[in-house]
């Protein structure tokens, strides 16, 4: 069950069971939360970081169709970055290590965060730098 390239757990919840039952899944856990939208294609063009989180109804797309053209490019999420609920990447965007993209804002084609940056709105702008966890264990260094 925890042996692949990558453990993708469904809530955090599940992702320290995960971690807590099969030790040698640190590092390859990705948590997906229900609803997320990935479905557009494109899947070699996604890179999704150690303790990577996808939010609620989050999309990634690495295929959209802009001003009649069709746009493909990759997308990136770092270690420990997260998208918040109802969020959107598109294509080419890159969310660095640490990073957080907060709920209902959406990464334009091309964007490059720094890492450990807090980033919001429509268009997503950085809001300034991420504090620092209280505790460092894998799964909430990231979140």
């Amino acid at each position: 069950m925890a042996r692949g390239d990558r453990v993708i757990a469904n809530s955090d919840f599940t992702a320290r069971h995960i971690l807590a039952e099969h030790p040698w899944a640190n590092g390859r856990i990705v948590t997906i939360h229900r609803g997320v939208d990935m479905v557009d294609g494109g899947w070699d063009l996604l890179e999704l970081g150690d303790y990577a989180t996808l939010s609620q109804d989050a999309t990634l797309h690495t295929v959209e169709l802009t001003a009649g053209s069709l746009v493909v490019g990759p997308i990136s999420m770092g270690d420990h970055s997260a998208v918040g609920i109802r969020t959107g990447m598109a294509p080419g965007s890159t969310l660095a290590a640490r990073c957080v993209l907060g709920d209902l804002s959406w990464l334009e084609a091309g964007a490059r965060t720094q890492p450990s940056e807090l980033w919001d709105g429509v268009p997503a702008r950085c809001q300034g730098r991420r504090p620092t966890p209280v505790t460092d264990t894998p799964l909430h260094s990231g979140a």
